[in-house]
């Protein structure tokens, strides 16, 4: 695939509000289950700015699953 054929491809999904609404909703998704999963093994200490990390990870998905739906309902 040449960089010529991906930029189209890219521009496509880019201009697409269903390819937005989808690739928003997986990222926001990735975002919160990525924090969860660092929870869950252990990967953050209390004490540690790591938590901070990912209580940061936590409401920026929420956050931008309110702005998704808040432009999708616009």
């Amino acid at each position: 695939m040449t960089w010529a054929i991906a930029a189209k491809i890219a521009a496509k999904l880019l201009t697409s509000p269903r390819a937005k609404a989808i690739l928003g909703s997986s990222a926001r998704h990735a975002l919160t289950v990525g924090a969860g999963w660092l929870a869950a093994h252990g990967l953050l200490d209390p004490t540690k700015k790591e938590t901070w990390v990912a209580a940061a990870l936590l409401l920026l998905g929420w956050g931008w699953g309110l702005i998704e739906k808040a432009a999708r309902e616009a």
